[in-house]
């Protein structure tokens, strides 16, 4: 199942390999252990992997609620 989910995202990613096939079996693998864990975004419904034992209630992705940084505007002097 990992290795047809993983072909498929190379389908989806055009082959870039952002996530190694090494990286994806660490991630299930930490999931399947309750080290990680699905929370749904509260604006948008969007799933995103995340700490067990964060508050998920209010969860927001960094889609929804950027952090400051990236919304800052570059001054011109």
């Amino acid at each position: 199942m990992l290795i047809r989910a993983y072909r498929a995202y190379l389908r989806y990613a055009g082959n870039s390999e952002t996530l190694s096939l090494t990286r994806a079996w660490i991630l299930r693998r930490f999931v399947d252990s309750g080290m990680l864990d699905y929370t749904p975004c509260s604006k948008c419904g969007g799933k995103f992997i995340t700490l067990s034992g964060e508050p998920a209630h209010s969860y927001q992705c960094v889609m929804c609620h950027p952090p400051s940084r990236a919304v800052k505007r570059a001054t011109v002097k």
